[in-house]
């Protein structure tokens, strides 16, 4: 595998097998991950950004519905990139399905959310990682509360703290969605039952090897009816203005 230092992006690994229940009906037959987004199942929005980034290998924690999403890819595609993929049985959390994954993952990946669309460019981020000399690395926003509660305390361009169900005002920063991560760190999660997360960030948080890497472009979000009907209504406009600028 090429090293996140090296001019390639980093290897993509994607959570998306969650139950969606903050979306409701939309999401009780259909996983979130392929919510159509303009016409466009998100997944293959997701997967059209990752090609453009120039990422060449992504895998998918899949769970909940995961039979749709293989046989999305199956006719759709993968947009270029070679695609792999692991199921979970039982709910085993963020992280526990993370740990299912790791006769995939590459020596250092991107971890990304299934329902989050983060055009900050890995590339960048992966030299600011490598540049830090830290164990891991996480992408911030400067956030105050502005597109959902903060959950990062952030001082000397380390994450301090990660810490969700705050009141609000609690943290500026938020978690963006894009952690960089090494396969040797999910090796150490506890061999079975579920975890979360918190509980793969905690020790590197407390050993203060977690980089906070700040972005400034607004993350998107379909995990929640008022966000998924937010980033439609920026899809649309955004081509929209394409389809004028093309006329």
């Amino acid at each position: 595998m090429t090293p996140l230092g090296a001019a390639r992006p980093p290897q993509v690994v994607v959570l998306a097998g969650g139950l969606g229940t903050r979306m409701g009906a939309l999401s009780a037959h259909t996983p979130k991950v392929l919510l159509p987004v303009g016409g466009r199942a998100f997944l293959a929005r997701l997967l059209a950004h990752h090609a453009r980034q120039g990422v060449r290998e992504l895998h998918l924690c899949l769970g909940h519905l995961a039979d749709q999403v293989l046989r999305f890819l199956d006719v759709h595609g993968t947009a270029g990139i070679h695609v792999t993929s692991t199921v979970e049985t039982e709910p085993l959390g963020t992280a526990g399905s993370l740990r299912l994954a790791l006769p995939y993952l590459a020596d250092e990946f991107a971890l990304v959310m299934g329902d989050s669309h983060t055009p900050a460019p890995l590339t960048d981020l992966a030299h600011r990682w490598h540049g830090s000399g830290l164990d891991a690395a996480m992408a911030v926003l400067r956030n105050h509360d502005w597109l959902v509660p903060g959950n990062v305390a952030v001082q000397d361009g380390r994450v301090t703290t990660y810490d969700k169900g705050r009141p609000p005002g609690t943290y500026a920063y938020v978690d963006y969605g894009i952690t960089l991560l090494r396969r040797a760190t999910v090796e150490h999660l506890p061999d079975s039952g579920p975890a979360d997360l918190a509980e793969l960030y905690a020790p590197l948080v407390s050993a203060g090897r977690l980089a906070a890497l700040e972005v400034t472009e607004r993350f998107w979000e379909i995990g929640s009816p008022s966000g998924y009907a937010e980033f439609a209504a920026h899809v649309a406009a955004q081509e929209a203005g394409s389809d004028r600028v093309h006329a």
